[in-house]
């Protein structure tokens, strides 16, 4: 297998689909899960323009929420960003943006780790099928889930808290467990709110899968995510 080392100072490169595609990105000399040949334009053009920090961002995603990150769209040429009816200055034309889809996690749940965690990505497109994510230099939220594009100031909800993102365990910290642990106490269950998920938040996610009746492992994963969001969608 052959590797390609990046780095967020890069900007944007430009690969060979012919002799680079199938080489994968390394980040601080560990492999990533993303080969070349994934960004490369649907019209098999062999360019292909790619933002080293968008890499490293769905790396990033990638690696929280334990689950293959799938590109529907990366780069486009502009003749075929033309064809297909995309916006006039797309990112996607520049190698700046990637349409991604991740099984078993909603696309709202994706914008919202997007926008809280990922430091490099400013454009978010919040679509039916997936997110769009892009690293232009100024924000740019928009949710088109009706249908017609919306231009919104946050994915997180102001009227109720905003549910924290899986996977979280005994050991993580950050701003997702401190929405888990807000999250907590919405629903009536006690927390101390220090973004760190210790003793206490671990215990307290047990008594919540003991009320849930799911498996109790202390584990803020997929199934206890879910009970979560229809236990704070029902206060």
């Amino acid at each position: 297998m052959r590797y390609i080392s990046i780095n967020e100072k890069e900007g944007v490169r430009i690969y060979s689909l012919k002799t680079d595609g199938d080489k994968v990105f390394m980040i601080d000399k560990k492999p990533t899960n993303f080969a070349v040949k994934e960004f490369a334009c649907k019209d098999e053009s062999d360019e292909i323009k790619i933002d080293s920090k968008l890499v490293i961002m769905l790396q990033q995603i990638r690696d929280h929420f334990n689950a293959p990150v799938y590109i529907n769209s990366a780069y486009r040429t502009p003749a075929y960003n033309k064809k297909i009816g995309g916006a006039v200055r797309s990112q996607h034309i520049y190698g700046k943006a990637a349409d991604i889809h991740i099984t078993g996690v909603t696309p709202l749940t994706i914008a919202q780790y997007a926008e809280t965690d990922c430091k490099y990505i400013k454009g978010i497109g919040l679509y039916t099928w997936g997110v769009h994510v892009d690293t232009r230099a100024t924000k740019s939220y928009w949710d088109c889930r009706s249908g017609k594009e919306v231009a919104v100031d946050s994915f997180i909800s102001s009227d109720k808290p905003a549910l924290a993102v899986p996977i979280l365990k005994k050991g993580s910290r950050g701003v997702q467990v401190e929405a888990l642990q807000k999250d907590l106490n919405y629903i009536g269950i006690a927390t101390n709110v220090d973004s760190v998920y210790g003793y206490q938040t671990e215990l307290n996610i047990k008594n919540f899968q003991r009320q849930e009746k799911i498996k109790i492992d202390g584990i803020y994963g997929y199934e206890t995510r879910g009970r979560m969001k229809e236990r704070i969608d029902a206060v």
